[in-house]
């Protein structure tokens, strides 16, 4: 009997370490590196604070696209900023709505978080929360007629709320998009690379007669890559900030002597 309770005990903590050790060795990362900002964003999904919560027993946010392949079934439990999966992934934290995460190593997937039960007033600036673009409907309906299309992070303005949908104002359309693609508050993530251009230094030399140059360093313009996070709350920039800065290509300046002397017989 305390053989058989032995084993046991064993067996449940050999499980124990096991399932630990598979949730901190999970692949997807908040914290993305500089060669993560350069995937494009394939897929999304939306976590409902109001009905994708463990308390009430509903985990049925569904990631788009290529993720489904990869993860399934995620919801909040106690706060906003963790959610937890039935596969996949484990307990991640979400800082932000729009948050990218990595995952299956070179796939970026942006979460939004929202709160369907909170009421949308006429007139209020909501953002997109769907990968790539979400189309606009002339009736409150998957099948309805497709009257403009906006994308993702970009804003619509509220004009009534039926059930599941929302009747917006869209590229100065009226038409019809899903509650849960919007969101009142993004941060977006943009890429920025631009030219360092290098100092031209002139010196002056006697060896050369006045109005001849000649290069001593060519030098060349660096290139650099800056990440910026802006945050945006119905419609409005509330905030924005350097995530990191890396150089591509250093900066190389350039040297330039300048003759002075009026005649070689001056020499």
């Amino acid at each position: 009997m305390y053989i058989k309770k032995s084993i046991k005990l064993f067996l449940l903590s050999i499980f124990t370490i096991t399932f630990l050790m598979y949730i901190s060795t999970s692949n997807a990362s908040a914290e993305l590196n500089r060669l993560d900002y350069d995937y494009k964003s394939t897929c999304s999904m939306v976590i409902d604070k109001s009905k994708n919560n463990i308390t009430k027993n509903q985990p049925d946010a569904q990631p788009t696209g290529e993720c489904k392949k990869y993860t399934s079934g995620y919801y909040f439990k106690d706060k906003w900023d963790t959610f937890y999966s039935i596969n996949g992934w484990g307990s991640k934290n979400v800082k932000y709505s729009g948050e990218p995460f990595i995952i299956n190593g070179n796939i970026k997937m942006v979460v939004y978080r929202i709160d369907s039960s909170k009421k949308l007033k006429k007139n209020t600036v909501m953002h997109i929360a769907k990968d790539k673009k979400i189309n606009i409907r002339k009736t409150a309906s998957s099948k309805g007629k497709i009257v403009t299309s906006i994308k993702q992070d970009n804003t619509v303005k509220v004009k009534k709320v039926s059930g599941s949908w929302v009747q917006v104002i869209a590229n100065n359309k009226i038409g019809w998009v899903p509650r849960k693609y919007l969101v009142d508050q993004v941060t977006v993530n943009e890429v920025v690379n631009s030219t360092i251009k290098k100092k031209i230094t002139k010196k002056t030399t006697d060896s050369l007669l006045i109005g001849q140059t000649k290069v001593a360093i060519a030098g060349q313009n660096g290139e650099k890559t800056t990440v910026y996070k802006t945050k945006y709350k119905n419609g409005k920039k509330i905030n924005k900030k350097v995530a990191f800065t890396e150089i591509e290509k250093p900066v190389i300046n350039s040297v330039v002597y300048v003759g002075t002397r009026e005649s070689f017989l001056n020499k």
